[in-house]
């Protein structure tokens, strides 16, 4: 139990150290639950509707896998795309970077370039601030 009281203190959750304690101590024995000291009949219901409902959760979760599926895809399509650019345009615009090109070991920086311009360009317009958590919801769903 201190380790998990040392965890929340790190994590700035000590207002919810008793509820992760129970956590903890759920994870340990999953089959005995009622005998934890201090769980309620809210908790022990909510932990066997886990059990009877397996797949009983907020749709805002089941839209953002399909969300992120289709953006994986879709990213996957232009690695692709890329990666068979990659066999024709430096020799179309003359920026090849076979050995014994003049200025190959440049070209071969320029191709880098334009193969991490897409990633670089969702990191800076996409990431461009520092997402914080500043407080877990815990307050019951049902």
């Amino acid at each position: 139990m201190s380790q998990v009281a040392a965890f929340a203190q790190r994590s700035a959750l000590g207002d919810i150290t008793g509820l992760l304690q129970k956590g903890a101590l759920v994870a340990q024995n999953p089959r005995n639950y009622r005998s934890i000291p201090g769980i309620t009949d809210y908790e022990c219901e909510q932990l066997e509707r886990e059990t009877t409902h397996r797949w009983s959760h907020p749709r805002t979760m089941y839209l953002t896998i399909v969300l992120c599926s289709i953006g994986a895809a879709v990213q996957g399509w232009d690695q692709e795309g890329s990666n068979g650019a990659n066999l024709s345009w430096p020799q179309q615009f003359n920026v090849s970077d076979q050995a014994g090109t003049p200025n190959a070991a440049n070209h071969g920086w320029l191709i880098g370039l334009v193969n991490g311009a897409p990633y670089l360009a969702s990191t800076c317009l996409g990431c461009w601030r520092k997402s914080r958590i500043s407080r877990l919801d815990l307050s019951p769903q049902y």
